[in-house]
């Protein structure tokens, strides 16, 4: 089964035990918001406006309708960003709306990995009181197959496919690489997954598209973390 470069993300942020996520819980919706953006862009649902006298200005991102996702929430994401620079669309899907389409992607991305037997979903209670949730692991061969796909991209060098580089892309941003391979230098991890986000894997007009996601997503990643540790 091929799963969206979403769900991969959100299955390496989680700790497979505990069920919890590794990062800032705010980093992780901005990371997934972004990461259907790129996977939208690649698929051909939204693209950048290049010329004057389109739909929409010049730089911003536009529907093309063509491959216009079936899934309710990803047809959302499209209707959102559309008309926006990719600078601003993380923004407008998460932070800046009183509608977070992260968080709510995050959990209908939960439930689907539920439903396929790859988590469980475990609640419980803090002092008797206040409701948890986790998502430990049930099928560990789902996230073991990922594994290895950017195991042989960061560490042995292999040249990522598309659905690879987006993913590879997205833990040079989290900062996830280095955790995910404790027996390696993670400086090392932490340099080849920024080497494959700046590489040309994307070409042309995407590129620059996705150049300006990135960026936008560093700092959506880092502020919510750089403010816990610091307050």
């Amino acid at each position: 089964m091929t799963r969206s470069t979403a769900s991969e993300l959100l299955l390496l942020a989680l700790d497979e035990v505990e069920g919890k996520p590794v990062v800032d819980g705010s980093a992780l919706n901005a990371a997934l918001a972004g990461t259907a953006v790129v996977e939208l862009v690649a698929a051909g649902a939204l693209d950048l406006q290049l010329d004057a006298g389109g739909e929409v200005e010049p730089g911003r991102l536009r529907r093309t309708g063509a491959a216009r996702p079936t899934d309710e929430l990803l047809a959302e994401v499209v209707d959102t960003v559309h008309g926006k620079a990719p600078k601003e669309a993380i923004g407008a899907l998460t932070t800046m709306t009183f509608t977070d389409r992260g968080a709510k992607l995050r959990e209908q991305l939960l439930d689907e990995l539920v439903a396929d037997g790859v988590l469980t979903h475990e609640r419980g209670k803090v002092l008797g009181l206040f409701p948890t949730s986790s998502w430990p692991e049930a099928d560990p061969s789902v996230e073991r197959e990922i594994r290895g796909r950017v195991r042989a991209v960061l560490v042995d060098g292999a040249q990522p496919d598309r659905r690879t580089a987006t993913l590879v892309s997205m833990l040079s941003v989290t900062k996830l690489a280095p955790t995910l391979f404790p027996d390696v230098d993670g400086a090392q991890l932490q340099a080849r997954a920024d080497a494959v986000r700046a590489g040309d894997w994307a070409g042309g007009a995407v590129a620059k598209a996705l150049d300006e996601l990135m960026a936008v997503m560093m700092v959506a990643v880092f502020v919510p973390v750089f403010i816990s540790t610091t307050s």
